[in-house]
């Protein structure tokens, strides 16, 4: 089976170099990278990185090189990983944080070594998030509702 990306660390780093020196997006568009080590009903792990299972032509897609990307700027510093999709619309965040450490595991030979407290802050920050989004989103979908029922 063929490999839809480069294997060796050193090219890794050089496509990785290339891929930052030229402001590539978080959110790539494209065709989808081959499965190599998880495929669960939300994501996949590929050569890439990390992408939404999804049938439509744009998945949400995640490069290897931006799995570990720190955000120091807060009081305590976090993974911008999951803090960028805690944030997005019907995200199982639990099914992401299965999926993200899968890659962090097989892309591992070119990451750095991962920070157990930053992690553990990075899912707590991640969870919050998605619930809270979760909850202000039910909110405004009663407030919505109890002014129709009012005839405002």
């Amino acid at each position: 089976m063929a490999e839809t990306g480069p294997s060796h660390p050193v090219l890794r780093s050089f496509v990785s170099a290339l891929f930052k020196l030229h402001g590539a997006k978080f959110r790539l568009h494209g065709a989808k990278s081959m499965v190599v080590c998880l495929k669960n009903a939300r994501w996949s792990v590929t050569e890439f990185g990390l992408e939404t299972v999804t049938s439509d032509y744009d998945p949400y897609r995640i490069h290897w090189s931006q799995l570990l990307e720190v955000d120091r700027e807060n009081f305590v510093p976090v993974y911008v990983c999951p803090q960028r999709v805690s944030a997005e619309l019907d995200v199982d965040i639990e099914a992401f944080f299965d999926a993200w450490q899968r890659a962090l595991k097989f892309h591992g030979d070119v990451l750095p070594k991962v920070d157990p407290r930053i992690l553990r802050d990075s899912l707590h920050s991640a969870r919050v998030t998605t619930e809270r989004l979760k909850r202000q989103r039910w909110n405004e979908a009663n407030y919505v509702y109890w002014d129709f029922a009012r005839g405002l």
